[in-house]
């Protein structure tokens, strides 16, 4: 029997994901995990379809690069405010479902990029992906269960139902998502790139806007360049320096990716100079507005020997309010110390820039995409 470790808690945290796969080969699967985003109120977060329980309560869980653990909304938590806008996972519906008493503490992070604490306690039950349903009862998964949310503590109107963390093993007994997601393929690398496809459906059902596991699709076939990670047990990586229009900056920084906020948090002293070189100014709401009219420049991160860059859509949103065009920076300044990445790279950045996780040996890899 494999075993997962999930939470379910006021909501439900996971812990641990084993795949039952028996040696799919990157010619056999077009697809492993997948996504359609059409825009809609809701902030379109890299997420994935799993089946819990069983009866197979699916489930819309966003992927995070930041942790390791996972979590899933309890549907039975009583309050409210422990979920808006989702079902949640009711495990008075499963027959295969028991409980522990493990404690867990784990926590998300809002559209604003604020850090939000939620707790639960381990319990046992079946986790499968939707994409590769297992019929086999004997798969059990664990994880955990709480009765109250944290205080303050809220996923607002955000149509998934919890996290999961795929951040590499630190090496412990509770293994992560990730490594147990790909130890079947061929190629031990994670793929994820994002598209808005406005409808169009590109074959077979399958739409731009995917996230892939070993497979690069729209992604050149060469990984430009390959960044070893500064940690074991995380995606972090160094970023060298920083170039935008005529201001440049070398200063060796760790970096992240947070795929649960469209913000980018750059170095304080980076976010002021963006600031002096875009005009932003304060508007009516939290982050500065810019001039529309105006064209802005590209991106440019320096990586070891090579450079990154990307359009201005990854730091710039516009938006239409009251008939009119009105455009933000989608920055704020990290004031990073200590061991704290200065930078946290948003999910805005997988619609310009394919990203390749590889676990061994432990990289962040970058390609373009082909169209």
């Amino acid at each position: 029997m494999k075993l997962l470790i999930i939470i379910l808690l006021s909501f439900l945290a996971i812990e641990a994901l084993v795949l039952p796969l028996k040696g799919p080969r990157r010619e056999d699967v077009k697809r492993f995990l997948k996504k359609r985003f059409e825009d809609n109120d809701a902030e379109p977060k890299p997420t994935a379809d799993f089946l819990i329980g069983s009866n197979g309560q699916r489930v819309e869980l966003s992927l995070d690069f930041t942790t390791r653990d996972t979590w899933v909304v309890d549907a039975n938590c009583g309050n409210e405010l422990c979920y808006m806008g989702t079902i949640g996972f009711d495990a008075t519906q499963s027959t295969t479902f028991s409980n522990s008493s493990l404690p867990f503490k784990g926590f998300f992070y809002d559209e604003l990029d604020a850090y939000h604490p939620v707790s639960g306690f381990a319990v046992m039950d079946k986790i499968q992906l939707s994409t590769y349903p297992q019929n086999d009862d004997k798969w059990i998964s664990v994880f955990a269960l709480v009765n109250k949310r944290d205080s303050n503590t809220t996923m607002g109107n955000w149509p998934y139902y919890g996290v999961v963390g795929l951040a590499p093993s630190p090496g412990d007994m509770l293994d992560p998502v990730l490594p147990h997601l790909l130890q079947n393929y061929d190629q031990k690398v994670l793929t994820i790139w994002m598209h808005n496809d406005g409808g169009f459906q590109f074959f077979e059902g399958f739409y731009p806007g995917s996230y892939e596991f070993d497979w690069l699709d729209n992604c050149d076939n060469t990984t430009y360049f390959t960044v070893p990670t500064t940690e074991t047990n995380t995606w972090r990586f160094v970023i060298n320096g920083v170039m935008i229009g005529n201001y440049s900056r070398a200063k060796d920084e760790n970096a992240e990716i947070n795929a649960q906020t469209m913000l980018t948090g750059v170095p304080t002293i980076v976010y002021n100079s963006i600031v002096a070189l875009t005009g932003a100014k304060p508007g009516n709401s939290d982050l500065l507005n810019i001039d529309c009219r105006k064209e802005y420049p590209d991106l440019t991160l320096n990586l070891g020997s090579k450079n990154l860059t990307v359009p201005s859509e990854v730091y710039i949103s516009t938006d239409m309010e009251n008939g009119a065009r009105v455009c933000r920076l989608l920055l704020y300044p990290t004031n990073a110390t200590g061991f704290n990445p200065a930078w946290k790279l948003s999910y805005l950045w997988f619609y310009e820039m394919c990203f390749h996780f590889n676990l061994t040996p432990p990289s962040v890899g970058f390609s373009q995409q082909t169209w």
